[in-house]
């Protein structure tokens, strides 16, 4: 994620937040988040505080941390529209994300122009391009949770690639790899047609001299 400062982040009826918004203000440097259990304050479980980081991935991806159905993202008791909003600059840029649920949508705005694409999956790909973080990344680098978080030495090998490639803007392997896969492919096709050009033509010798 390249330069991004977070400014405030706004919830609506997501997961444990209700009607009620739920409006934090981020200021530069390190924020530390705590809570109050208020059903049961000798707890300090369940104050929130895994809401708050399943909110900022959903604003910037579309999608919970812990891989929450999309049915079930929405305040069980209120079953309200679902708002998540996102405000960061980006050097001298100022952008702010919206998100809902009931009905779903996705509005990207840079400096008060409205920048959303024709799609939700062309607005997430342009999201993307901006923080240059996709949601693995932002997993295993920035969010860093126990339950969602893949160790490097345990991803596949084509896991590893596409991870580091991620991280390094790098897609030089893959694009080598598809090139190399389609030739073979081809080189397969062309293969079997000769094999095949080969059987007919020595099956039609065959028949020719037996005619002889």
């Amino acid at each position: 994620m390249q330069n991004i400062n977070f400014k405030n982040l706004y919830i609506k009826n997501f997961l444990s937040v209700g009607e009620i918004p739920v409006r934090l203000e981020f200021e530069k440097g390190l924020c530390l988040i705590t809570g109050e259990n208020l059903d049961k304050p000798e707890r300090s479980n369940g104050v929130g505080k895994s809401t708050l980081a399943d909110a900022i991935h959903f604003g910037l991806f579309g999608e919970t941390i812990r891989e929450i159905k999309k049915d079930l993202i929405p305040n069980y008791y209120t079953n309200g529209k679902t708002v998540i909003q996102i405000a960061f600059d980006q050097g001298n840029d100022c952008y702010e994300l919206t998100r809902t649920i009931n009905p779903t949508t996705a509005r990207l705005v840079k400096n008060g122009v409205d920048e959303t694409k024709d799609t939700i999956a062309n607005t997430n790909e342009q999201i993307e391009k901006i923080i240059r973080c996709n949601s693995k990344i932002f997993n295993n680098c920035i969010s860093l949770g126990i339950n969602s978080s893949n160790c490097f030495m345990n991803m596949k090998k084509s896991e590893k690639r596409e991870y580091i490639e991620s991280i390094l803007d790098l897609d030089i392997f893959s694009k080598m790899t598809e090139i190399c896969k389609s030739e073979l492919s081809e080189e397969r096709k062309m293969r079997e047609g000769y094999r095949d050009w080969e059987t007919d033509r020595k099956s039609t010798r065959l028949n020719s001299s037996h005619r002889l």
